[in-house]
């Protein structure tokens, strides 16, 4: 440890002191911190994790991707129809089928708007509704009256 000389005098008084009060390293130091650092290092490998995992997640993806261009590229219907797949017995009961549900939905809406229709008249909403009606009709046949020409 080469140090250069100072011109201070008393850090050249602290320097020699420091030179006299130093002990010497211990023995086997050296081979301590070798150990140590040795020890430390063994501890920082990463782990390795298999490829299984990617390979079965990208793979499962890939099924999952292949089954959907699959069905939405896929027909369907069948080649005959519906009409050659039934006996006459079936194509009986389907037009029966067909039938309930053409009417079906006149059938619930019928059901539902004397309902609907006695509570929109007690609505309050409605009244107002109603209201605002009349008093258009009212302010546009006073417009018309005071000023369209009387043959209109």
């Amino acid at each position: 440890m080469n140090i250069p000389p100072s011109d201070d005098p008393i850090e050249s008084q602290l320097r020699r002191d420091a030179r006299q009060m130093a002990a010497p390293a211990p023995l086997g130091m050296e081979g301590r911190i070798a150990h140590a650092v040795a020890r430390a290092g063994r501890g920082t490998t990463p782990d390795r994790r298999p490829i299984f995992g990617w390979v079965l997640g990208l793979g499962a993806t890939a099924g999952a991707v292949a089954a959907i261009v699959l069905t939405l590229h896929v027909d369907w219907k069948p080649s005959g129809g519906p009409a050659s797949v039934l006996g006459t017995e079936d194509r009986a009961t389907s037009a029966s089928l067909a039938e309930a549900v053409q009417t079906m939905p006149a059938q619930i809406w019928e059901s539902v708007q004397p309902k609907a229709q006695a509570a929109l008249q007690n609505d309050p909403l409605q009244k107002e509704a109603t209201a605002l009606y009349a008093d258009a009709r009212s302010a546009l046949g006073f417009l018309a009256y005071n000023f369209l020409p009387e043959g209109s």
